[in-house]
């Protein structure tokens, strides 16, 4: 089963890159495939049983620091990489997607809205790109909450790795 979990889990991931990348590059994958928000329920999804299987491991809550000690340093690596660079991406996407703003079409009118109300007007290409920024901040976060669970379902090690003498 974690196998299977596993595979899912990295399809996630791949989808979440593939949108990553798309949206880098300038394109609004929103407008063109709406569906593309899924992507949240599956992250959330996978990391819960992710939570649900690393919290039945240890009897108890989820520790990060001790999922850490059952998987190969080079997958916590990884991990780590793809964790600073989603942080990264958190600081770069957050003046186009701070205060709650987002880009929407209003009675024919292309604006920029927050909490219902109109903050500004936004030409089309305007509305692509920040619609492209707000779905690239998305991606980012996705990034991480589909690789966390592939890689525990792919390699967690029931055992320790030798050279631990404290019995964690």
């Amino acid at each position: 089963m974690n196998r299977l979990l596993g595979w899912i889990a990295f399809a996630g991931f791949l989808l979440a890159l593939l949108v990553r990348i798309a949206t880098t590059t300038g394109v609004d994958v929103y407008s063109r495939l709406p569906s593309v928000w899924l992507l949240h329920l599956g992250a959330i999804l996978v990391f819960g049983l992710f939570a649900l299987s690393g919290r039945k491991a240890f009897r108890s809550c989820l520790q990060l620091d001790e999922t850490m000690y059952h998987l190969p340093v080079w997958v916590v690596l990884v991990f780590a990489v793809v964790f600073v660079y989603a942080l990264l991406n958190v600081f770069l996407c957050f003046p186009f997607t701070g205060n709650g703003a987002t880009a929407d079409l209003v009675d024919g009118q292309y604006v920029l809205r927050s909490h219902g109300r109109v903050l500004a007007q936004l030409t089309e290409p305007e509305y692509h790109v920040h619609r492209a920024y707000e779905l690239r901040f998305f991606s980012g976060v996705w990034l991480v909450f589909y690789l966390m669970p592939s890689l525990y379902f792919f390699f967690w090690r029931d055992q320790l790795p030798l050279g631990r003498l404290d019995g964690r």
